[in-house]
């Protein structure tokens, strides 16, 4: 594609079937279960349901190996962006409080049919995308992505609110099934989405593990690489886990108001501070951007506090999520063009060194209701408030401690070149 602005569009429009999916599986199941009067405990383990995004890895290098060659990325997509639509389709037909481990069973086949859509997306991104434009495009994806959640935790918990959440999940699917279609017809006159030859057929399933990991060894300083993707996000996903449960059976607001507010109010701010996050990383840097905004983020936190004593009026739940929300777009930015920068490092199997580092991150997601659950129980929601701000210590140490490497490492790669002209 030749417009730099038309692949911004297309990128953005990717990213917001990406996106559309996470929602079904995260905030709309949390507040699903919640209407039906679930335990807390148990939807604190619902947020168990993702871990095929953490996993994801385990199966992305077979496809990318062994069958890109004759279907290209354009096709996985498809097929499992129908496979995606007809999940939620098939979970409208169930109720949580006869069906609740069916509709646990689904969320987790939908997670690992969303995961497998993203990885084929990534794949194509890193195998054209121009170097110049990575920030950009990178910040288009994770914008869509938040548009996609925009639409769906937004406007579908209104709409159930009137219909009912089964309703929304049939209706959701069947736009998924037919998005899909239309995108894969429009994107084989796109140029770039061509058949794509597989880089290094393995002869088994452990040769094909073998040579993605591999991939990885490219990557300096891979272990605090791997704490930062862990952790960078953690204290969003850690307070994320059971927001929709503390707006909804603690403060008291009602599904429309959530809708309205925190699930409408809430993503478009995140999406501003996604693309104001891709601007300041495109002037300023990615290194000297993601200690501020992972900061920005861990304080912003410390505003459900103030909601929590407030008033609770709808007012101050959109001064608290919109101001939470847009340093979390923020975040999420950083993180995608970091990740992407990281990635590039890996001369071969981009989708798949893609999909392992990512892993981290969807796994403390995976896990972060359970720890989240604990902390209410044990100690409430004040102080698991505050556990959520502090936890940003990790991952700005990590950062840190990356950023005095690599500038060691560039010192001496100079000197090494210094010297090796004198000589």
């Amino acid at each position: 594609m030749r417009s730099s602005i038309g692949q911004v569009f297309l990128y953005t429009v990717l990213g917001v079937f990406s996106g559309i999916p996470l929602a079904f599986v995260s905030s709309m199941l949390q507040l699903w279960f919640a209407q039906a009067d679930i335990a807390l405990k148990t939807i604190g383990i619902l947020s168990m349901v993702t871990m095929p995004y953490s996993f994801k890895f385990l199966w992305v290098p077979l496809v990318e190996n062994y069958y890109l060659g004759s279907c290209s990325y354009r096709f996985w997509m498809l097929i499992f962006g129908l496979l995606t639509g007809a999940v939620m389709c098939i979970m409208s037909t169930l109720n949580p409080v006869t069906h609740a481990v069916s509709i646990v069973a689904l969320a987790i086949a939908l997670s690992f049919c969303s995961a497998s859509f993203d990885s084929m997306l990534d794949g194509y991104r890193l195998k054209y995308v121009n170097p110049s434009h990575l920030g950009k495009n990178s910040s288009a994806v994770a914008t869509g992505y938040r548009l996609g959640m925009l639409i769906t935790a937004g406007g579908g918990t209104i709409a159930a609110d009137y219909l009912g959440f089964s309703p929304v999940y049939a209706f959701f699917g069947m736009v998924f099934i037919s998005g899909v279609i239309f995108l894969y017809a429009f994107l084989e006159r796109v140029d770039g989405f061509r058949k794509i030859e597989p880089e290094s057929k393995a002869k088994s399933t452990i040769q094909v593990m073998i040579q993605s990991l591999s991939a990885l060894k490219d990557i300096n300083s891979l272990g605090l690489v791997l704490i930062i993707l862990a952790t960078y996000r953690f204290c969003d996903t850690l307070l994320g886990s059971l927001t929709s449960y503390f707006l909804y059976d603690v403060l008291g607001y009602s599904l429309l108001t959530i809708g309205s507010t925190a699930k409408i109010i809430g993503p478009m701010a995140t999406l501003f501070g996604g693309v104001i996050g891709g601007f300041w990383i495109d002037r300023a840097g990615i290194k000297k951007t993601m200690f501020s905004i992972g900061l920005l983020q861990a304080i912003s936190n410390l505003s459900f506090i103030y909601l929590f004593y407030s008033r609770k009026s709808v007012e101050e739940l959109i001064l608290v999520v919109g101001i939470e929300s847009f340093f979390g777009g923020l975040a999420n930015s950083a993180l995608v063009v970091f990740l992407s920068n990281i990635a590039l490092q890996c001369k071969t199997h981009r989708a798949t060194c893609y999909a392992l580092l990512a892993s981290t991150f969807s796994f403390s997601r995976a896990y972060s209701g359970l720890l989240a659950s604990y902390l209410v129980e044990n100690f409430g929601w004040v102080i698991f408030i505050s556990v959520t701000a502090l936890v940003v210590i990790v991952p700005l140490s990590a950062l840190y401690a990356y950023e005095s490497k690599m500038a060691r490492r560039k010192a001496d790669l100079v000197q090494e070149e210094r010297t090796a002209a004198i000589n």
